[in-house]
């Protein structure tokens, strides 16, 4: 997996393009591909990893927002061999939430959990027509500190 976070323009997620200067809503076509572009950092997560650092300096009153690459890196993702989850439901290729934010960023610490299972390819259980998806939010759980 790997996380990133990207540069938003409000609380709703709309995002500028970097080419052509539109603005994209969540869900809107194109979104996913500006969102990557917008990236101002991403990280592999390695099993057992603990502690990652990285600086960077945006403006004054900047918004990030997360996303998700399940089962690869943006290579995979653009191959089509892996998926991108984001904070904004209507972004996610199932209409599902991946990603919450837990706490109220107090300290300037802000915690984030995520669900890496897609109701896209889940199997139907039996009686229920529910999607087998776990909806843990447990599946990694980080805690960014900007300074």
């Amino acid at each position: 997996n790997l996380i990133g976070f990207y540069v938003v323009a409000d609380q709703q997620g709309t995002i500028i393009d970097s080419i052509t200067g539109q603005s994209l809503t969540p869900g809107q076509e194109g979104y996913a591909e500006a969102a990557i572009d917008a990236s101002v950092v991403e990280f592999k997560v390695e099993e057992n990893l603990t502690t990652v650092n990285f600086d960077v300096t945006l403006p004054g009153g900047s918004l990030l927002a997360p996303y998700l690459v399940t089962d690869g890196d943006l290579d995979d993702l653009e191959n089509g061999d892996a998926e991108v989850f984001f904070a904004f439901t209507a972004a996610n290729s199932d209409g599902m939430s991946h990603i919450l934010e837990l706490g109220n960023g107090s300290d300037n610490t802000f915690t984030f959990a995520f669900e890496d299972l897609s109701d896209n390819d889940s199997e139907q259980s039996d009686a229920l027509t529910e999607p087998l998806r776990d909806r843990d939010f447990n599946d990694l759980v980080i805690d960014l500190t900007l300074l």
